[in-house]
This record gives structure tokens, sequence and C-alpha cells, in this order.
């Protein structure tokens, strides 16, 4: 079967254009070699009108072109990366001054740190500041709000391990704001926190706003009482959750 002029054309331009992908074409000897050799057809589709007569050197920028869409996209994501470094700083500023407005400068020396991660087996996570940022066991960490999160459990070279509030080996003494009203709190697990041991003569009630330190815990959500018992007890509600917290702080000294 006979092709037509037409397609032997596409068929040696594409033949062509294989064997130029296929060399290193930067070449000066091997472009000058297929300028020549593929002379004769560009002069055709010159004459012709089909405006194609650059079809080799479309090949040779389409590769410069590829190389500098490799840079661009390089610069694209540097910008990115600067962008969501001055969204951080911008983030980190705006817990300072919240902070700064509460005026825990005056109260405590702190330091700034970011979770990183949370312990799935435990009410636990993990923050970016450790033995290498001056952190030592048993320090509470805050939020910006004054609001008690936890105290370090473990420290380590750039990490520590903080154990929230409502792990089960949190225990905490505890009072009711405005009276003289005590007990102490334990963890339960599962974010749920137990306000134990009121003395039963004690007047609680769903609302009451609970610290510990001066710390802000939460508000009672339900009091517990019960006839024989020398006690009672509350649940709290407390003022933040895990998945809201992006930055906390470490209270260094009081």
């Amino acid at each position: 079967m006979k092709l037509s002029a037409k397609k032997r054309t596409i068929l040696f331009i594409s033949i062509g254009l294989l064997l130029v992908l296929s060399l290193n074409f930067f070449q000066k000897e091997v472009r000058g070699f297929f300028y020549s050799f593929s002379m004769p057809v560009q002069k055709m589709l010159w004459r012709s009108g089909n405006g194609v007569s650059d079809f080799f050197e479309a090949i040779f920028k389409a590769r410069n072109l590829e190389r500098e869409n490799e840079e661009l996209n390089l610069r694209i994501q540097e910008l990115l990366s600067r962008q969501q470094s001055f969204e951080e700083m911008a983030e980190e500023n705006k817990t300072f001054r919240e902070a700064l407005e509460l005026g825990l400068q005056k109260e405590f020396r702190f330091d700034l740190a970011e979770i990183i991660g949370k312990d799935t087996n435990r009410d636990a996570i993990l923050i970016d500041k450790g033995l290498k940022n001056g952190i030592t066991k048993d320090l509470f960490v805050i939020t910006s709000q004054k609001v008690l999160v936890g105290k370090v459990a473990e420290v380590y070279q750039n990490y520590s391990r903080v154990l929230l509030i409502s792990d089960r080996e949190s225990l905490l003494e505890a009072k009711i704001v405005g009276t003289n009203i005590s007990g102490l709190l334990k963890g339960l697990g599962g974010s749920q926190i137990l306000f134990d041991l009121i003395p039963k003569e004690g007047e609680i009630k769903e609302g009451d706003l609970v610290v510990s330190r001066d710390f802000l815990i939460g508000l009672i959500k339900e009091v517990k009482k019960v006839d024989v018992n020398l006690f009672q007890q509350a649940e709290i509600s407390p003022f933040f959750e895990v998945s809201n917290l992006g930055r906390v702080f470490i209270v260094l000294d009081f």
C-alpha cells in the first residue's frame, strides 16, 4: 500500500523527531547534521505555506522551555515554603500577643512550644522543646489563655512528652474560685476529668469555676453526691480540646 505524499512527509518528520530525542541534540555537530538532512523537507513545507520549517528548532526550544519550567517550579516551591514560614511566624506572634495581653510575662517566665504529635495510647502530647532548651520534668504547660494543659513527664534532647490533666496518672490539687472548697483533680482518660475528695459540706454547683495553682481548669459539669460518703465528686468540663491546640507555653518559673 502506497502512502500519500503528506503521510510520507509526516512519517519522515516523526522518524526525525525520534532520532533527535534519542541523541544529545544540544551538540553543534548533531544539530547541524539534522538541519542539512531535513533541508529539502523544510523548503518544501515553507513553500507550501505550512509554516513548520522551524520544526526542529522548535524541538530545541521545547527542551529549553522544559528546563525553564523546572526552574520555575523550584522557585514556586521556595516561595511557598517562605510563605508557610511567614504564616507560622505570624501565628507565633499572635500567640505571644495573647499571652502579653493577659499579663503572663509578669507572672511567669515561659517558653513557647509547638505540639508535634499526640500519644495515641495515653492522654499525652509531644512538644518541640527539650533538654537543649532548658526544659525539665514536672514543668507546667499552659495555653496563652492561662489554661492548664498538663505537666512535662519525659524530657529528651529535642522534644518532651507532656501528660495532659485528663490522663489517668494525672493528680492535681484544685479549688473552686471564690470559695475555700478544695479537692483533687483526677484524670479519667479520654479527655475526662473528675474533681474528687470534695468535702461533703461544701456547696458546689454546675458552672462553678475550677482552678489549680491559679491556672484555669474548667467548669463543674455535674455534681455527684452519695449520702454514705464523706466526700462528694464532680465532673469537670475542661477549657481546652487537644485537637484545637497548636502552640503551648512551658512555665519555666513562677
